[in-house]
């Protein structure tokens, strides 16, 4: 999904990822935000940009971890719709940390595509 906020990173956002509560810690967030990443490295992008909640640490540490550092612009608040099974739709607010990488050619540390949009 592309998104943009004013100050915000022009390219490939990763939005919407989670990994259902008996699942985490098995390396599953991992394996989806890698292939985000190969994707948009794969399209020719250097950055990929993601959100998370300031409420989220485990996931906050995740992304630091993969290597994601803050965009530095502050918090970011919005919100996202929850659509249930019955067909109501509920809606959330949420504030967020923003983070950025810079993406190489390889996990080898290669430099960035030098034709990244």
């Amino acid at each position: 999904m592309w998104s943009w906020w004013p100050g915000s990173v022009a390219g490939p956002w990763a939005t919407c990822t989670e990994v259902h509560p008996e699942h985490r810690g098995r390396g599953i967030g991992t394996t989806i935000i890698t292939a985000a990443e190969g994707l948009a490295r794969q399209l020719g992008h250097e950055k990929l940009a993601l959100g998370v909640g300031i409420d989220n640490p485990r996931a906050h540490r995740l992304y630091l971890r993969l290597g994601y550092t803050d965009w530095g612009h502050g918090t970011v608040a919005t919100s996202y719709a929850s659509y249930l099974p019955d067909g109501t739709v509920r809606r959330f607010a949420e504030t967020l940390h923003v983070l950025t990488k810079t993406l190489t050619h390889a996990s080898d540390g290669a430099e960035p595509n030098p034709r990244a949009h």
